[in-house]
């Protein structure tokens, strides 16, 4: 069984939907010098890095007997 996990979906669109949030937070904030703007830059990826982190594993919103069956079946084709 393949399994697709979210994250794999929006992988393409990541450059421009962080480009997008730190505009957005530009345009609010307005920083008033470059290093403001690198702060800020830095914080947008920061915050971005722990929300991929933390995302759920692929599988976790299946079932527990779901996902025991696809590990047998994983094992079973592997061992074969």
């Amino acid at each position: 069984m393949l399994e697709y996990h979210p994250s794999l979906g929006v992988a393409s669109k990541l450059p421009q939907a962080l480009s997008h949030a730190y505009w957005e937070l530009y345009n609010l904030h307005k920083p008033k010098s470059v290093t403001d703007m690198i702060e800020m830059e830095r914080k947008v990826l920061e915050i971005a890095i722990t929300r991929w982190e933390t995302m759920p594993t692929a599988g976790d919103g299946y079932a527990p007997q779901v996902q025991k069956e696809v590990c047998q079946t994983q094992h079973l084709m592997l061992s074969s």
